[in-house]
């Protein structure tokens, strides 16, 4: 799982106020793609991140692992960096 950054960073960094942010979170906890844990931090779930990277085309997917090589698209795809 890969931690993502804090409710009230994401919120500064889009300019918008913390509590507009946190449903969106919650909503995405409930979709399984984030994970909280207390004291601890939010993370992006392995389905979050394989759902992330699903819509890419073929074309796409190949440039990603161009660029990224087949360790780390493996870790985002699994099955798809061979």
């Amino acid at each position: 799982m890969k931690k993502v950054p804090p409710t009230r960073r994401v919120a500064g960094a889009l300019g918008v106020p913390h509590y507009s942010v946190l449903p969106v979170f919650a909503a995405l906890e409930e979709e399984g793609v984030l994970v909280k844990q207390e004291r601890v931090g939010v993370f992006l779930t392995q389905s979050g991140i394989s759902r992330m990277f699903s819509p890419l085309s073929d074309a796409e997917r190949e440039h990603l692992l161009a660029v990224c090589g087949p360790e780390v698209v493996s870790l985002l795809l699994p099955g798809a960096g061979r």
